[in-house]
């Protein structure tokens, strides 16, 4: 899935920003430019934030 960033503005409310297609901190990332424009009133971290992409790596040495 590709990230996807989904700002909502609606008048009289702060602006409500959802991001996904991202797991874990990246996130954060993306949206900091966002934040700068203003104060985070709230932060409410999905599932997805606290997944960890996993890198599977095997090393095998043998001895003779």
């Amino acid at each position: 899935m590709e990230p996807t960033i989904k700002v909502t503005l609606k008048l009289g409310e702060p602006m409500a920003i959802e991001v996904t297609g991202v797991q874990g901190t990246g996130c954060k990332s993306l949206t900091k430019p966002l934040e700068q424009l203003g104060v985070v009133e709230r932060l409410t971290e999905k599932p997805e934030y606290y997944t960890q992409t996993v890198n599977p790596s095997l090393t095998i040495t043998q001895s003779i």
